[in-house]
């Protein structure tokens, strides 16, 4: 493997095999749209305006 060879692989893997795993979650697509969207010009005022009405008891 390329990596085994690397100096910074301890940056990457702690694996003996320097195998490095990424698990996602199965609607992580999802949850990055929804994201993308809050962090929009209309959005980001809209959603300030969340802990006024949805998330009262909090």
């Amino acid at each position: 493997m390329i990596c085994e060879k690397c100096p910074s692989v301890w940056k990457c893997t702690a694996s003996k095999d320097h195998v490095k795993i990424v698990v996602r979650h199965v609607w992580e697509e999802y949850m990055e749209a929804c994201e993308d969207i809050r962090h929009t010009i209309g959005m980001k005022e809209l959603y300030s305006h969340r802990k006024e009405t949805i998330e009262r008891i909090f």
